[in-house]
């Protein structure tokens, strides 16, 4: 499980966006979908 709740469960994806939004607001990043992630760490990592 790559994303689980406090309680070692499913974590409900609304509460995983709200967290992740949250993470970009105060880092200053403009609002992004999570699954640019993805296309960012690849670009990263052939950097």
């Amino acid at each position: 499980m790559v994303f689980p709740n406090f309680f070692g469960g499913f974590k409900n994806p609304r509460n995983l966006l709200r967290e992740f939004y949250g993470i970009i607001e105060k880092a200053g990043l403009q609002r992004m979908a999570f699954h640019n992630l993805r296309h960012s760490h690849a670009t990263h990592l052939l950097n």
